[in-house]
């Protein structure tokens, strides 16, 4: 960019968050975008946190199982140091006694002492291990080496007292050779306990410096922990108040939604209602002349209109009609108190909201036609109503439905006109087939007509299953 260009406000508002952002944090936000995120950022910490404290604890019991190791191994060792001191004094004595007494019970102590006493000596080399360094290697020869000449000169006093040398074995004794050696083993002695001692102090403060160190440490993981538990409650419940916020502001964003199109179904269908009512009048006074007859005829169909919108109220999106109750409904008006008229016969089928209005006219054209020519029309005459669902060849669920008439007028011939509307109950019933995309089979027998219809169930036009 030229030194002396100016930049427009927008442009330095640009620059400000981009160009001059560190390139470290644009770098972290492009290719870690949900690390920032508060509920990582808490998961990590609290995961940290919680293997730091493994980490310390672990630490801890291992420094702790050492110290208490190193404690075992020195009491042993001091153990070890003991009885060999105490087996040389132990020789020493029974060699003393029987110089001085030529008591011979006093050999059978210095004997026993006299063997466990370089036996002591190798436990202890072996317990150290031969020596964890140098000087200690060199300190545990050298009292191996003074037990080794102390026994010597135990065993030749000894064995002059025995010769009745007595005076040469005290000459031996009062040289200060014997002496000089057991002091020299108590020194060697008394400088590997000292070690030993030593080391199991350092141990021990080493144990107590690391618990000095994890204590405050577990404390401040601990803390930290139980606040990371805190913030990460509080943020989950904040979580959840705004989820529940969000869910209510998009329930109330359906609702509203359902609400409109229920508001435009509304207003389709009474478009629709309107459209049947002026072709059931416009039909109704092209062929009639009586008034009286046409207001009639107007008036049951539009009430057999109410009676399929009645029955096809449902929950929007998936009115389904029970199949029949519509029949059942639409054919009420033309049967008896004791319901013997109208036989009703069919499993459970449910139909699309959209089917009743075409369904229920058809029907109740056929039965204004059977309650004036008909089976209806007759005391004794009754109609055989039945249906069932088939699946065609191109696997589509059809209805059939069969309406047969029986102990009626005997009919000598099919009547020329269909209905008494003289032709606007055929021109009905075509539209409501043709509504259905059905086919109709119609068959005059002596007993009555045999109406038969056929449909999809779910083929029809717009509906909804």
């Amino acid at each position: 960019m030229p030194a002396n260009k100016r930049l427009l406000p927008e442009e330095r508002v640009e620059m400000s968050d981009t160009t001059m952002r560190p390139r470290a944090a644009i770098w972290a936000r492009k290719w870690f975008p949900d690390m920032l995120a508060p509920s990582r950022l808490l998961l990590a910490l609290g995961a940290l946190s919680l293997i730091l404290t493994g980490v310390a604890l672990i630490y801890t019991r291992s420094v702790e199982r050492d110290a208490r190791l190193h404690a075992e191994d020195s009491r042993d060792t001091l153990k070890l140091l003991r009885e060999a001191l105490r087996a040389g004094v132990d020789a020493e004595t029974g060699q003393r006694g029987y110089l001085l007494t030529r008591d011979e019970s006093y050999l059978e102590p210095y004997d026993h002492s006299a063997r466990a006493w370089v036996p002591a000596i190798d436990r202890l080399s072996e317990a150290m291990g031969g020596g964890t360094d140098e000087a200690e290697t060199a300190t545990l020869g050298q009292l191996r080496s003074l037990a080794e000449q102390k026994l010597a000169e135990l065993e030749q006093t000894v064995s002059l007292t025995r010769q009745g040398r007595h005076e040469e074995a005290m000459t031996v004794v009062n040289s200060g050779l014997g002496k000089d050696l057991m002091g020299e083993f108590r020194d060697s002695i008394t400088r590997l306990e000292t070690q030993e001692e030593m080391a199991l102090g350092a141990s021990v403060a080493r144990a107590e410096r690391t618990e000095s160190v994890t204590r405050p440490l577990l404390f401040i993981l601990a803390l930290i922990i139980v606040g990371t538990v805190g913030l990460a409650v509080w943020l989950e419940r904040r979580a959840a108040f705004v989820e529940a916020a969000a869910k209510e502001a998009d329930e109330l964003r359906r609702s509203r939604e359902t609400s409109e199109l229920l508001v435009k179904e509304l207003n389709h269908r009474v478009k629709n209602l309107f459209a049947v009512i002026l072709s059931i009048v416009g039909l109704a006074a092209r062929d009639q002349t009586d008034v009286a007859a046409v207001v009639a005829s107007i008036r049951a169909r539009i009430h057999v209109l109410s009676l399929a919108h009645a029955i096809s109220q449902g929950k929007h999106g998936f009115q389904m009609v029970d199949m029949k109750k519509l029949l059942e409904a639409t054919l009420a008006p033309y049967g008896d108190a004791e319901r013997t008229k109208v036989s009703f016969d069919g499993p459970p089928v449910e139909l699309p909201a959209k089917a009743v209005t075409p369904v229920g006219l058809l029907v109740h054209e056929l039965a204004t036609n059977a309650s004036k020519y008909g089976a209806l029309s007759d005391r004794n005459g009754k109609v055989d109503l039945s249906w069932k669902t088939v699946m065609s060849e191109q696997g589509t669920e059809l209805v059939k439905l069969r309406w047969s008439e029986r102990d009626g007028p005997k009919i000598e011939k099919p009547p020329e006109r269909a209905s008494s509307s003289g032709g606007f109950g055929t021109l009905m019933m075509t539209s409501a087939i043709r509504q259905l995309f059905g086919k109709e089979t119609r068959t005059w027998n002596e007993a009555g007509l045999v109406f038969e219809l056929e449909f999809p169930r779910h083929g029809m036009k717009g509906a909804k299953a």
